[in-house]
């Protein structure tokens, strides 16, 4: 059975665990993952943040100044909750998925900003939206983990338009777009 706990005691049984099973002795960077509304609904996604924000930032904080991590964040596929964390705590950075692509720049309006006051860094994942982005606007395409909606294959077929004119694949461009952004460490 999958038990989230992003409580203190939690995260430290967890690095704990992870340790055992990778049989490392430092882990470079550590994401909090997925502690959206996303994967636990509204209900849950409250009390999970009041765990991460009751105790556990305490534990990665100890965990980093201890050097047993470099460096912690979130990995996650949402903006809203990443704006919410970083209002109470420091992050290091954010493996962030879909939301900062050519067809999803949600990121942009409040969590770049933030990025940028903060010196948070961004690992931007998930550039070709679940695919549709690298195989084009086919039937069977997906975009944010389901099927593509007519609107969005209109979008992605303007866009291969568009980039097939300037002499290059959509899927060259998708890579792109994150890497020109000064808060985007890695793509």
């Amino acid at each position: 059975k999958l038990e989230y706990d992003y409580s203190y005691d939690g995260i430290m049984r967890s690095v704990e665990f992870s340790y055992a099973r990778l049989g490392l002795n430092r882990i470079d960077i550590l994401y909090v993952h997925d502690i959206g509304v996303y994967t636990h609904g509204i209900e849950l996604t409250k009390v999970h943040l009041g765990q991460l924000l009751g105790g556990g930032i305490k534990a990665l904080e100890e965990l980093k100044s201890g050097g047993v991590i470099a460096a912690y964040g979130l990995g996650v596929n949402e903006v809203e909750v990443c704006v919410e964390v970083m209002r109470r705590a420091p992050l290091d950075c954010i493996l962030l998925a879909g939301r900062y692509s050519l067809l999803d720049r949600s990121a942009e309006a409040e969590l770049l900003p933030l990025c940028h006051q903060s010196g948070t860094t961004l690992v931007i994942g998930g550039v070709f939206n679940s695919g549709i982005l690298a195989t084009g606007a086919k039937p069977g395409s997906h975009f944010d983990y389901g099927p593509a909606s007519s609107d969005i294959l209109s979008k992605v077929s303007a866009m291969e338009t568009i980039a097939s004119q300037a002499g290059y694949p959509l899927a060259a461009a998708a890579p792109q777009l994150p890497l020109h952004e000064k808060a985007v460490s890695t793509v």
